[in-house]
């Protein structure tokens, strides 16, 4: 038998916003110019990239919009290792596709680690990009160096969701709460008299993906997500994955959550929350 349970933990109140990626390009905008997918997949295949939209979408895509690169909303971000298994140029698209892994903390070693690996595309519209467009500057675009580089790109709140810094150190984690009131990102203490946490209305059960039930793999996605001033959920972040379409599935559930939503100074306030979600095979 398969069965999916949920756990939601208030106890640790982490930073989510929908990260925009936005490269302004000092260049005028007519065509492209020199994209070669051959060479772009001759350099790329099997090499991980960090992902400097932090798009956890199964298909991420992006345009030019005026003379900025920037990624098609999406609600499902995470600190993302992209491994590059083709790139191919489609008419006006450049489709890259591989593998998306997450970036977590090994809690015994205190260092990186990847976990929940997908399938996921990239996909990329060349209409209006630049005339100077050339494969290195795309590549720079989409990925950044390396893991602390991610890390250090994460805006605030987000980038206390892991317990280490940028040097990989780990750090403690904080112990707050941080609610989003006012057009702005305020930390709280744990037990400020003021603030009331949010609690749980609605929980959804989470459907197990056919490739996992198939392979029998149990497990927990570890989420942050946001609570709007309403008790709705708006962008989900995928702490740590476990793959196999559980991450997307462990997504769409938590989206579907209700809450009573947090209160601060007698009003309702936007917040974040941890919660994880596990699929077991019993």
């Amino acid at each position: 038998m398969v069965a999916a349970a949920v756990g939601v933990t208030l106890l640790s109140i982490m930073g989510l916003r929908q990260v925009a990626l936005a490269v302004v390009l000092l260049v005028a905008r007519a065509g492209w110019g020199q994209i070669d997918a051959h060479a772009m997949e001759h350099e790329l295949k099997g090499k991980p990239m960090a992902l400097r939209s932090y798009s956890a979408e199964p298909v991420a895509r992006y345009e030019w919009v005026g003379d900025k690169f920037v990624s098609a909303p999406g609600h499902s971000f995470t600190l993302g290792v992209f491994t590059t298994r083709s790139v191919k140029l489609k008419g006006n698209m450049l489709i890259f596709e591989g593998t998306r892994g997450t970036l977590v903390r090994d809690a015994q070693k205190g260092l990186l680690g990847r976990t929940g690996d997908a399938p996921m595309k990239l996909e990329i519209d060349l209409r209006n990009a630049p005339t100077t467009l050339q494969s290195p500057m795309l590549e720079k675009m989409l990925f950044v160096e390396d893991a602390a580089a991610a890390i250090a790109g994460l805006p605030t709140p987000l980038s206390e969701m892991l317990p280490l810094n940028t040097t990989g150190v780990v750090v403690a984690r904080c112990k707050c709460a941080v609610i989003f009131d006012g057009g702005q990102w305020i930390k709280l203490a744990s037990k400020d008299p003021q603030y009331g946490y949010p609690k749980l209305k609605l929980s959804v059960e989470p459907e197990f993906s056919e490739e996992a039930r198939r392979q029998k793999v149990s497990g927990e996605v570890a989420v942050e997500i946001y609570v709007d001033s309403t008790g709705h959920v708006g962008d989900v972040w995928i702490g740590r994955g476990v793959g196999l379409g559980l991450d997307e599935k462990a997504v769409a559930a938590a989206r579907q959550y209700v809450f009573e939503p947090a209160m601060y100074q007698g009003r309702p306030v936007g917040t974040e929350l941890s919660i994880g979600i596990n699929f077991q095979i019993f």
